[in-house]
Order: C-alpha cells, then sequence, then structure tokens
C-alpha cells in the first residue's frame, strides 16, 4: 500500500528532480540516465515508476507503458496516477474501452479527482456515447473549480480543428512532465460548444 512506501532520500532524489528536468526540456535519453543512476533496489519505487513511464511515452513504448502504470497501481494504489497513464497507454494502443472501464472501475476511489472525469468524457466521446461524455465533462468541470478544464476542452478543440478530428491532445498531468501527445481523442464540437455557456 501508498502508505507503506517510503519517500526517497538524496542522492536518488536529486536525480530522479534530474531526470523530471530532462523531460521537460524534451530530453527522454538523458532523464533516462538520471534514473540508472538511482540505487538499484529503488528503481521500482513509485515516484521512480512514475517518471520511467514518462520516458517511455516520448519513445511510445506503450507495452512497456501499459506494464509500468501496472505496476504502480499495484504499488500504489492510492495514486491516481498510476490508473491514469494506465488508460492512457492502453487507448495509445487502440484499446480505448478497456481505457474507459479501467479509469471507470476507480472512479469513486478518487471522488475529487477531475482529470479521471475529464479523461472518462474523453473515452466515452470516442466511443460515441456523448451523452455520458458530457455528463462527465460536467463533473470534471465542478471539480476542477478552476479554468483548468476550459484551458485543456478549448485546446483540444483548437487542435482538431488544425489537424484533424482523429487526433488527440497534448496534456502535462503535472508541471514537470513533458507534454505527451496524442493520449485522448477531442471532444465532439457540439458538447463543447454546450459546456461552454458554463465557462463564460
Amino acid at each position: 500500500m501508498q502508505n507503506r512506501i517510503k519517500p526517497l532520500e538524496p542522492p536518488d532524489t536529486i536525480h530522479l528532480s534530474a531526470a523530471e528536468g530532462w523531460l521537460g526540456l524534451g530530453n527522454p535519453l538523458e532523464a533516462n540516465e538520471e534514473l540508472e543512476k538511482i540505487t538499484p533496489q529503488l528503481r521500482n519505487h513509485p515516484d521512480v515508476l512514475e517518471v520511467r513511464w514518462q520516458i517511455y511515452t516520448a519513445e511510445n513504448k506503450w507495452n512497456a507503458c501499459v506494464d509500468i502504470a501496472q505496476a504502480i497501481t499495484k504499488l500504489a494504489p492510492s495514486r491516481s496516477t498510476g490508473w491514469i497513464y494506465l488508460s492512457v497507454a492502453l487507448h495509445e494502443l487502440k484499446r480505448t474501452k478497456e481505457a474507459r472501464d479501467n479509469l471507470m472501475g476507480v472512479e469513486q476511489q478518487f471522488p475529487d479527482q477531475y482529470l479521471i472525469r475529464y479523461n472518462l468524457a474523453c473515452y466515452e466521446s470516442r466511443l460515441g456515447n456523448l451523452k455520458k461524455a458530457y455528463q462527465l465533462l460536467k463533473k470534471a468541470i465542478e471539480l476542477a473549480a478552476t479554468k483548468d478544464i476550459r484551458a485543456m476542452a478549448l485546446h483540444d478543440v483548437a487542435h482538431s480543428a488544425s489537424v484533424g478530428a482523429n487526433s488527440g491532445i497534448v496534456r502535462r498531468l503535472k508541471p514537470s512532465v513533458p507534454s505527451c501527445c496524442r493520449l485522448l481523442p477531442f471532444f465532439d464540437i457540439e458538447i463543447i460548444a454546450t459546456a461552454r455557456h458554463r465557462w463564460l
């Protein structure tokens, strides 16, 4: 369980921070080099695995991303990131229904996590369940209580208009994570147009 996981200590935390920094600069190779400097027994720590997952996304190693995300969910099931990462990887492997089902299975475990609702809305939209997608989008907006959802959704619309309806979005799951392209399908224009009334 997550509460039994000891936090990393220096110098491992220094290498982890450096890896995140390299990712932020768009250099997954250097990021990986920093992770290799972490004490071998601690390379399976959830914090390290999260960064390893981000490195592999940059290299489109989605099967490996599934394995890493599953490890995170087992080591730290109360972290939402593992579940989100698992769904992202499944979606990239064109297993969107599994991605949706994965997050639906833990939705109630994270009642305040707006990203799970937003991601679920994206998957429902891709699967053609527009009414459900809109309901989840509304919930995500309520939970976020910020303009984060508006920015993400409007970016989706702008991106889809420029590169086509089947493209995904660029997203940062946290500030130190590099943008991961093609994670989620964009929302149906009608859903966004309706939802925007809440943001204006």
